[in-house]
């Protein structure tokens, strides 16, 4: 997603063409516009960070020096279209998004001194779960983990958002990493923890968002100097194509919901709507922060190259048409004048109750 016009240097635009040919009828040609990379089934992790790294916010001494940087990168796609790898990788050369990225910061924050907290949530079934929280008892047969076995753990305890999305965050355990060998530890003990099935899709199949926070913060600063945020969004399906059984079934639901809302948001931010729903579901909620003004968000959207996933890859492709369009940072007018009269009202009632102290000492009101 571009910033508001002024807010960033112009990116390159790539259109990409896709012939379809349906059963029985005419071939369908579909072109989309406005991407900024597309990216080849050639292209291997090194290409597609080099790539991407231009539109991460700078780590160098400057910028960790600047005003405060916040990113956001979503990976989105169907199921089994390869966006854990792309986030994640593997050893070696296949190292995903994450990884490389995470080596940037830690260079970083040796030149400058700076700190660097991962806190990794995630979101099944519309609850958060702390993946770092070592608290809760791991030693839970597999039959009682709700997901088929393949060694995975259960879920920590969900975090509670009934006091608001940043009381939630800062109950979530906040991990201090020195090097990026103490990161990919975090890292794999947080994918340990990670709801997955198998599927007729994929053989692990991840059942939920996950959401990598990266904070650098440098000595003696009160805010963080640089905020990432990394979103491995599970996967889109059509429920017919998936199994019947009903866990399953309420798995696919919630995600569907989720990626919906997540759409949502995007087509408001894009006819700069008066209203932007980001409390429809949590994983908006939790999105917030980096959809505002300045921020940046990266959405990398992964297809299958197959012909029976032709839909899916067409409404994929679709969505990110779409999210391409959307501006940051672009607040409602109407949510503008909302906040403006509420801070007229409470600076009246403050007054109010100053007057009202002074007049009546002794009646008690003002303690009512």
């Amino acid at each position: 997603l571009p910033d508001a016009p002024g807010g960033g240097g112009s990116l390159r635009r790539r259109a990409l063409t896709l012939t379809t040919r349906p059963a029985q009828r005419r071939a369908e040609v579909h072109r989309f516009t406005h991407f900024d990379y597309v990216l080849g089934p050639s292209k291997n992790q090194t290409d597609v960070f080099r790539e991407l790294r231009a539109m991460l916010p700078s780590t160098g001494p400057s910028g960790l020096a600047g005003p405060p940087q916040s990113a956001c990168v979503l990976a989105y796609g169907q199921t089994g279209s390869g966006k854990t790898h792309t986030m994640q990788g593997a050893d070696g050369q296949a190292r995903g998004l994450v990884p490389r990225a995470l080596a940037d910061v830690f260079r970083a924050a040796c030149e400058n001194g700076a700190l660097v907290t991962l806190s990794i949530i995630e979101v099944y079934n519309d609850m958060a779960y702390d993946l770092l929280d070592s608290t809760r008892d791991q030693a839970v047969p597999a039959a009682e983990r709700g997901f088929q076995a393949g060694g995975r753990l259960p879920p920590p305890p969900g975090l509670d958002f009934k006091h608001g999305c940043a009381t939630a965050l800062s109950q979530a355990a906040s991990v201090s990493v020195a090097s990026l060998d103490e990161a990919h530890m975090v890292l794999q003990m947080a994918a340990a923890r990670r709801s997955t099935r198998s599927t007729i899709f994929n053989d692990s199949s991840s059942r939920s968002h996950s959401l990598v926070f990266v904070h650098v913060r440098l000595p003696s600063a009160r805010e963080p100097a640089l905020q990432l945020a990394f979103v491995d969004l599970a996967g889109s399906e059509r429920l017919q194509l998936s199994t019947v059984e009903s866990d399953v079934a309420e798995e696919s639901r919630h995600i569907n919901l989720s990626l919906s809302a997540l759409g949502t948001v995007i087509h408001a931010l894009r006819h700069r709507a008066n209203h932007l729903p980001y409390r429809t579901c949590l994983l908006t909620r939790l999105l917030e922060p980096f959809f505002g003004s300045g921020g940046r968000v990266l959405l990398c959207v992964c297809v299958s190259p197959e012909q029976r996933h032709a839909h899916e890859t067409l409404c994929s492709l679709a969505f990110a048409d779409r999210a391409s369009r959307a501006v940051l940072g672009t607040d409602a007018p109407v949510e503008v004048q909302r906040n403006q009269a509420l801070a007229i009202v409470r600076e009246a009632h403050a007054v109010m109750r100053a007057a009202l102290r002074d007049l009546l000492p002794a009646s008690g009101i003002c303690d009512k």
